[in-house]
């Protein structure tokens, strides 16, 4: 489940936060959301070797890109080191076939198995020219850290319920950086919303005698602090309350906008977050332009996912 601490309102009116429209268009913007949908994801993973002891490994979240849905995250949440070594997408497929990840949003303690499962066909990951030594990684290859998980197609297109949960992607970033340049100009905060699954400050747990996995997930409120440290980056500053929560799990978890103040104000993805915690308030996000470069780059590395876990060992809370 998700423990909403957003208070988006407090921090001022933001000016044109809302992406254009053409003159004659009233149609609501396609990628808008009011509420967001509940696309975020713990990662849930089952290794085929000891499937008794599952692990929580970071978040992730769905979105839709035509008729296809993927799964987004942070590389580090698959596989532990640079990306973008020779052998990263193949240690990645061997994670992303263990991810026990229910097809609908869990509400209370039920039994899962392999049928109420989300299966995944493809990774994907985007590389860089790193030659500058700019970008994670190291060599002449650098990596964004972001990785693309495809959900089988065949069961996006026979179950409603994984695109009912996808958010949607915007087709560029370019109107988030105009409007963090206007903001900037009328020195205004923005609020952003982090969302995800700390490893701590949250009931999430695992339960290895009774085999129940118990997830809590949060959405923190945010401001927008300006450009990262890396070329592909931007950096927020989370507004934490008394009980401050530690913000290391919440890699690959998904960056909204409020476009203004009000009740029926729509959410946008900007994107997702990168790197984060260790007593630092901060998370740096990477834009939705690098989301969609995961995604529709021609040189993309990709390889196939073999057949999921059942994922019948563990139940989901």
């Amino acid at each position: 489940m998700l423990t909403d601490l957003s208070e988006c309102n407090n921090g001022g009116l933001v000016i044109s936060n809302e992406p254009e429209q053409t003159a004659m268009s009233k149609e609501p913007i396609s990628f808008g959301h009011y509420p967001w949908p509940n696309c975020t994801v713990h990662l849930i993973a089952s290794d085929a070797d000891l499937p008794e002891y599952p692990g929580l490994i970071g978040s992730g979240f769905f979105v839709q890109r035509g008729a296809r849905v993927y799964l987004l995250t942070a590389g580090h949440c698959l596989v532990t080191g640079e990306p973008n070594t020779e052998d990263f997408l193949a240690k990645a497929a061997k994670v992303a076939a263990g991810l026990v990840i229910p097809i609908d949003s869990a509400d209370g303690t039920t039994s899962r198995g392999s049928e109420g499962l989300v299966r995944f066909s493809a990774v994907s990951s985007v590389k860089v020219d790193n030659t500058s030594g700019a970008f994670f990684g190291s060599g002449k290859e650098g990596t964004l850290d972001v990785v693309a998980l495809e959900v089988d197609p065949c069961q996006v297109a026979l179950d409603a319920r994984i695109r009912d949960r996808s958010v949607r992607l915007p087709p560029t970033g370019e109107w988030f950086i105009k409007s963090m340049d206007l903001a900037e100009k009328h020195s205004q905060k923005v609020p952003l919303v982090a969302s995800g699954f700390p490893k701590q400050g949250t009931e999430s747990s695992i339960d290895y005698d009774t085999r129940v996995v118990i997830s809590q997930g949060i959405h923190l409120p945010a401001y927008y602090i300006g450009s990262g440290p890396w070329p592909h980056t931007h950096s927020l500053e989370v507004r934490q309350s008394n009980t401050r929560i530690e913000l290391d799990g919440m890699s690959g978890g998904p960056i909204y906008m409020k476009a203004r103040n009000g009740d029926d104000a729509p959410y946008y993805l900007v994107g997702m977050a990168l790197r984060g915690g260790h007593g630092s308030d901060l998370i740096h996000f990477c834009t939705v332009d690098w989301l969609t470069g995961a995604i529709d780059a021609e040189d993309n590395r990709s390889t196939a996912i073999p057949g999921n876990a059942t994922g019948s060992a563990a139940e989901a809370t």
